[in-house]
């Protein structure tokens, strides 16, 4: 069995005891958090950086990867800003709206601030991009 400490408000997991990371006893008695034991099986093919995107199910007692939760720093993370800032790209920078602008200053403190200029500068529009673009007209 292993042991993952839980945060009360949404059941994600803050730590995960593994490969010599053990849960200091001060988190644990931090009133915001719960201790549980679960079986390592549910994290056969999760990699140890993914960990902070895992959720507890208190159903089946286990850990488990959240399709649309997900910590920005962990690499499935920084890929989902890479991919959203691509779309951003596509935007004039003058009309572009403050939630697209907070997304990019978001993006700056998870990504190398070259890759970020990087992808907002591509003009380049790729397949998906395209068909992304004709689906939008398509429904409108």
């Amino acid at each position: 069995m292993m042991r993952a400490l839980i945060n009360k408000e949404d059941n994600s997991v803050s730590i995960v005891e593994d490969n010599g990371v053990v849960i200091p006893q001060q988190m644990i008695d931090e009133p915001d958090v719960f201790l549980v034991e679960f079986d390592e099986v549910c994290l056969a093919n999760i990699p140890q950086e993914e960990y902070l995107n895992l959720f507890w199910s208190p159903d089946s007692n286990t850990l488990y990867l959240h399709p649309e939760n997900f910590s920005l720093s962990t690499p499935s993370g920084k890929a989902k800003l890479k991919e959203l800032l691509s779309h951003i790209s596509l935007v004039p920078p003058d009309n572009r709206t403050v939630s697209q602008e907070h997304l990019i200053a978001t993006a700056y403190g998870f990504l190398p601030r070259n890759e970020v200029d990087e992808i907002l500068n591509d003009d380049d529009l790729q397949d998906e991009e395209i068909s992304a673009i004709l689906s939008a007209l398509d429904d409108s």
